[in-house]
């Protein structure tokens, strides 16, 4: 019982805990900002430090029928003083914000704009138990859909390299879907096609195929020119000062001025990655482009690089930029070249990165396969060291897929 005023007497119901030390803790009480005729109160226990749980009583109201008194009995003169009191109840209540729930703040309102959905992220966790845990049939399901959505796609891009040019150009002049062009003395002019001059995939980073060694096949001039290295690495050594936005995987690069900058484009690629890697993601409003707090001249590279259609209105709707399956490639598969250059021995762990950015490990093999790796299992001793169970290690330039020969089958039925 305690004695708030004079004439003011409580009753405190303790539900589900006890107080050890009951002269240290202390009882408050507040006024509601939503109710002014009711009172909230709160009890600090000794001993128990956690902002996250408070001890709130409130009153048992008189309409519920009852009226709630003590019996002071004076066993000398056997006389009986009925004491009216009020009866509060305590709770402990976990809540982020106490003073919501001690009613000091309102509460906030309900907005149903939020996508608070977790399908996503349920799904990877599916197939990523499927993955270790799953039959033979699951997994067979499970990496024809993975083959569906990356492989065919890539392998589409990439054997357009090794069309002959007469092939294209005939089919080219079949469809009729390209008029020539007729000069003034009506010569039909050859439309220049610049998939034939340059045959190249529109996805993966251009490689040097004439490479004696894994470290000339990608440098670093496919993202940063010297003259732009220069200039940023001011901008970059200010940036890391001031932000713990370097990534844990990798801390052991070997630090310099230089890879300060392109630790910062591949933060800054990874952050664009993350919002733009689910299946369903498939536009950037300007409003998240210009939430991320990257320097200007490297969100301007990654808007070149990736995303060079720039921002569009569409009607009634805010100005965005449509982002299509083939540039969420693009950008993955920079993202695993630069890692690449960035890391000693040019050598990919998979799984950390799959983790960091949200996708399938089938996803990122595929790619660094296109890229020249080659994907090893490691022992497990090795796995324990590099906290990754498949790594990627680059062993030369992409290989050319080799010509199918079609053998006729000979004899009869």
């Amino acid at each position: 019982m305690g004695t708030l005023q004079a004439g003011c007497d409580i009753v405190a119901h303790l539900k589900y805990c006890r107080v050890s030390k009951i002269s240290k803790a202390k009882f408050k009480r507040y006024r509601p900002v939503t109710q002014s005729n009711s009172f909230v109160y709160s009890l600090d226990i000794h001993g128990i430090n956690n902002d996250n749980i408070v001890c709130v009583g409130k009153e048992v109201e008189a309409q519920l029928g009852y009226d709630y008194l003590i019996a002071v009995v004076n066993r000398r003169t056997k006389l009986v003083d009925y004491i009216p009191v009020k009866f509060v109840k305590f709770a402990n209540i976990f809540s982020r914000d106490p003073n919501i729930v001690l009613g000091l703040k309102p509460p906030p309102k309900v907005s149903y704009d939020v996508d608070i959905g977790s399908n996503e992220s349920w799904a990877e966790k599916r197939r990523a138990l499927t993955s270790e845990f799953g039959s033979a049939k699951k997994l067979k399901m499970q990496e024809s859909a993975l083959r569906r959505q990356i492989k065919d796609v890539c392998k589409f891009i990439v054997s357009l390299q090794f069309v002959p040019q007469e092939t294209l150009k005939t089919m080219m002049d079949n469809s009729g879907l390209f008029s020539p062009i007729t000069g003034e003395e009506g010569n039909v002019k050859a439309k220049a096609i610049s998939m034939l001059a340059t045959p190249e995939s529109s996805v993966l980073p251009k490689a040097n195929n004439e490479a004696a060694g894994p470290n000339d096949v990608y440098s670093f001039n496919l993202f940063f020119s010297e003259i732009e290295v220069n200039a940023l690495k001011e901008t970059s050594s200010q940036f890391w000062r001031v932000s713990s936005l370097l990534p844990d995987l990798l801390k052991k690069t070997t630090p310099s001025s230089d890879n300060a900058v392109f630790l910062l484009l591949l933060a800054a690629m990874c952050s664009c990655y993350k919002l733009i890697g689910k299946r369903s993601k498939n536009q950037i409003s300007e409003a998240e482009w210009f939430s991320f707090s990257y320097p200007v001249q490297i969100m301007d590279k990654i808007k070149e690089l990736f995303f060079s259609s720039g921002f569009q209105k569409n009607g009634k709707r805010r100005s965005s930029v449509s982002v299509n399956s083939i540039e969420k490639d693009k950008l993955l598969s920079h993202i695993i070249c630069l890692s690449l250059l960035l890391y000693d021995h040019m050598q990919f762990p998979i799984s950390p990165w799959a983790k960091e950015l949200k996708c399938a490990e089938g996803r990122i093999s595929k790619l660094a396969e296109a890229l020249g790796c080659k994907v090893e299992k490691l022992s497990p001793s090795e796995s324990v060291r590099l906290e990754t169970i498949n790594v990627a290690r680059l062993v030369g330039p992409p290989m050319k897929s080799p010509k199918k020969k079609f053998t006729s089958r000979r004899g009869g039925r």
